[in-house]
Formats: structure tokens, C-alpha cells, sequence
């Protein structure tokens, strides 16, 4: 069976690589790319076997193609295969995206593509500020959620292909509808790629940059990190999920109010000790593996638990103010 790959950078020849190590016997990987450099790169690491010339050369040789292109460039990747399909009478076509927004996908996939490609929507929630298949990792997806959108027209069938694609990436499918997949990754994705980016405006755009620049260290490099991301990359997510990414900003600026207030409250040190110490303790249950206020899976096992946590905090709290107390009073 001949696979398709439309975009062959990073997350597209990262697909590639994992279809050659973990895919099924007898799979070949047809690839295509406008940046011819991608291309060649992608067939000299193996993550392609044979390079297509054209979307139509993809079209007619692949049983399944998995669109791995910047987000506004797959309007016109989809109007390209649906005359592609109209010229030669192709049925039975799979195909699937790997796009960090879907409600806009869809849209385009119900409007423009035919009735005889089977279109099923889906994000794997893996990647990198890098680009290009030379940061390629056939191992990028495995225990990773990948998001399924489908769409009213996606049969079973095509469904079931695109859950043993991303059985064979080693990944987690989670299923759910793209207006709500838009929406959630504006809060753990989008928007905290733009804040992200201002956080850095902050620091770049003071008078003191030169002496900032010189102290900042692993701390604010770790917390501007996404401010690497592809600009072209950053302005189609902005393009396709706008509203969804206000939303989030506007909770974000609430979350700063807040903290504002704590830190302004001298008298309620307590208050500001417990909040920090609260995020403290969620963080450590997110990082090991909580999902929501309930756990995926195992046990934890690197966080104390809850009650636990109350007396440590109560003990930490209960030397920090003597601390306080104690200094005030020399």
C-alpha cells in the first residue's frame, strides 16, 4: 500500500520515519513538497520513498494521504486533490491532516473535497519550535495524544485507517469535535505561544535589554521558548482560531489580576503562600501524568497527597511568617 505525505518537514517526514520503522509490511511513502530542499532531504533520511512532482501524482498513487503543510496552504492542497480526483476518476481516498486548528479544516474539507474521498480530521498534540525534516524523530509521537475530528461525512472505515496510522506512531487516539479541540488547544497551545512572545517583547523592548539580554539564563529562555516557532506558523494560528485565542488571553490577563492582588496584599501573606503553594502541588500531579482533577492510568507517585501537602504546607507556611516575623522584629 502506497501512502501519501503532502509536507515533508518536520511532523511530515517525523511520519515517514515511523510508517518505515513501525508500519505495516509492503507500505511505501510517495512524498511531495513546493520547498524542493524539504523534499530531497525527506527521501536522503528514508522518511520517503519516491518523490511526487505534483499533488496529482500523489492523488493517483496514494490509498491514504496525510496533509502535513502550514494551515492556510491546505485550502488550496484540498481544491488541487479534488480536481486531481475529478480528472481521473479516483475512489475510496483517505485523507487526513496533521493542522494545530480544525474547525477552519473541516469547513474547507466538506466544501471542497468529493464525496468519494473520505476526509477524517486530526492533530497530534507533538512537535517543535524546529522546522524542517533534518529535526525529523520517528519516535516524536509515541505516548503522545493525537486528536481525531472527524467530520458528519467520515464513514467507519476511514475512521478505523486513520486510527491504525496513528496506532503505528505509537500515539494515543482521543477523539473530539473541532470547535472543541479549538478551543483547548487555544489554552494550552495558542495562547501560550503568544503570551509567550510577549513575555519576550517585554523584556526586548526595555531600555535595560542589554543588561537583561546578558542575565537572562535557562529561566526566561525556558519560559520564551515558543517565541522560536515558525512566524509563518504563529500567523495561521492566529488566522484560524482568533476568537478561541482572545478568549484565552483575556482569562490570562484575569490570572496576572489576581496574582497582582496577592502580591499587593502585605497583610494577607498567607493567602499569596497557600495560591503559589496550591499551583505548586497541581503542577507536580500534571507532570505526572493527572489529567483533569482525576488520573489516567497508574498511581502517583512523585506528588504527596493532598492531605499530606496541607501539613507540609501548613509547616512551610508556619516558618516563613516566624522568618518574616523574626526579621521584622531585629
Amino acid at each position: 500500500m502506497q501512502i501519501g505525505i503532502i509536507g515533508t518537514g518536520l511532523i511530515g517526514a517525523s511520519i515517514g520515519l515511523r510508517l518505515h520503522s513501525h508500519g505495516e509490511k509492503g507500505i511505501s511513502v510517495i512524498g511531495y513538497d513546493v520547498n524542493r530542499e524539504n523534499l530531497n532531504l525527506a527521501q536522503k533520511i528514508n522518511a520517503i520513498d519516491s518523490i511526487a512532482e505534483s499533488i496529482d501524482v500523489v492523488v493517483k498513487n496514494a490509498k491514504i494521504i496525510i496533509i502535513s503543510a502550514p494551515i492556510l496552504d491546505v485550502k488550496a492542497i484540498f481544491e488541487s486533490i479534488n480536481e486531481s480526483i475529478l480528472q481521473n476518476n479516483v475512489e475510496d481516498l483517505v485523507v487526513t491532516d496533521t493542522s494545530s486548528s480544525k474547525s477552519k479544516i473541516i469547513e474547507w474539507a466538506n466544501t471542497i473535497l468529493p464525496k468519494n474521498v473520505f476526509f477524517v480530521g486530526s492533530h497530534p498534540m507533538a512537535g517543535s519550535t524546529e522546522v524542517g525534516p533534518n529535526y525529523s524523530d520517528g519516535s516524536i509521537f509515541e505516548g503522545a495524544r493525537w486528536v481525531i475530528t472527524p467530520t458528519e461525512n467520515s464513514p467507519q472505515h476511514a475512521i478505523e485507517t486513520i486510527l491504525s496510522l496513528i496506532e503505528a506512531m505509537g500515539a494515543d487516539p482521543m477523539f473530539m469535535d473541532a470547535d472543541e479541540h479549538d478551543s483547548y488547544v487555544a489554552g494550552i497551545s495558542h495562547m501560550p505561544l503568544f503570551a509567550q512572545i510577549a513575555l519576550f517583547a517585554l523584556a526586548r523592548e526595555s531600555n535595560a535589554w542589554a543588561e537583561l539580554s546578558m542575565l537572562a539564563s535557562s529561566g526566561f529562555k525556558s519560559a520564551s521558548r515558543l517565541v522560536a516557532t515558525n512566524p509563518s506558523l504563529a500567523f495561521d494560528i492566529n488566522e484560524t482560531n482568533r476568537m478561541n485565542i482572545e478568549h484565552w488571553i483575556e482569562r490570562y490577563i484575569e490570572e496576572l489580576q489576581k496574582i497582582k492582588l496577592l502580591l499587593q496584599d502585605s497583610e494577607d501573606k498567607e493567602e499569596f503562600f497557600r495560591f503559589i503553594g496550591a499551583m505548586h502541588l497541581d503542577y507536580l500531579k500534571f507532570l505526572d501524568g493527572a489529567v483533569g482533577r482525576e488520573h489516567w492510568g497508574e498511581q502517583l507517585t512523585n506528588v504527596p497527597d493532598y492531605n499530606a501537602f496541607d501539613l507540609l504546607m501548613g509547616g512551610m507556611l508556619t516558618d516563613k511568617l516566624n522568618k518574616l516575623d523574626f526579621d521584622t522584629k531585629k
